[in-house]
């Protein structure tokens, strides 16, 4: 029984893992494609680029139907840490620049002084929140807002109204567990998140996290 607890426990783990992260790159994948198409006058790169996004968008429909059997399959998450360090959301920001987003991005605070447990969690917030930008609400100015205090962290992702029509493989390749999967992450840490639509357009996504978290890892 305990085993099999265990086994449950990992699939989840590794659901939430492959939907977090798998599904970060190969959305990048996708606009990096769908960017080359439009942009060259190469009729032979125009065809490259758009069997790169078709098949991009497959892998992400397969990955959805995989992290769905993943998930179906266990029913709790421990809140031990995946990865042994935490990654700077700088990082999401210039690959998403990269491919043409506009993002303002702002940092206070010293992300020091907050659990490297904590960290992950606010670099997921982002990750999860500009991967559901692009997919939906394309060409939308983006602000990504992080508040590092010594009795907690704010993260806030805002999006603007949306200056085109969304891809509609790009839009229907989600798992429907996104910000689902993202609430309980939060929620396991003692952390709260809010999402929903903006009133002049867009979409908001705002995270409260506790400072620290006690685990072997943060002890060392």
């Amino acid at each position: 029984m305990l085993a099999e607890h265990a086994r449950a426990q990992e699939r989840r783990r590794l659901a939430e893992e492959m939907h977090d992260v798998v599904t970060h790159h190969l959305t990048l994948m996708v606009l990096h494609a769908g960017a080359l198409g439009t942009g060259s006058a190469d009729p032979t790169v125009r065809t490259a680029a758009e069997d790169i996004r078709q098949t991009g968008t497959r892998a992400l429909t397969e990955l959805r139907d995989l992290v769905g059997v993943l998930r179906n399959a266990g029913e709790t998450r421990t809140a031990q840490p995946s990865q042994p360090t935490a990654p700077d959301p700088r990082t999401l920001v210039d690959e998403a620049r990269a491919v043409g987003e506009t993002i303002s991005y702002v940092v206070d605070g010293d992300p020091g002084q907050v659990s490297p447990t904590v960290r992950r969690t606010a670099h997921r917030v982002v990750q999860e929140s500009l991967t559901n930008g692009r997919k939906h609400v394309p060409g939308a100015e983006v602000t990504v807002a992080l508040s590092y205090r010594a009795d907690g962290v704010t993260v806030r992702v805002a999006n603007g109204a949306a200056d085109r029509s969304a891809d509609g493989a790009l839009a229907g390749s989600g798992s429907g567990v996104g910000l689902l999967g993202l609430a309980h992450r939060v929620e396991l840490i003692g952390g709260t998140l809010r999402s929903g639509p903006r009133p002049g357009g867009g979409y908001q996504v705002d995270a409260i996290l506790p400072a620290h978290v006690p685990t072997r890892e943060d002890a060392g």
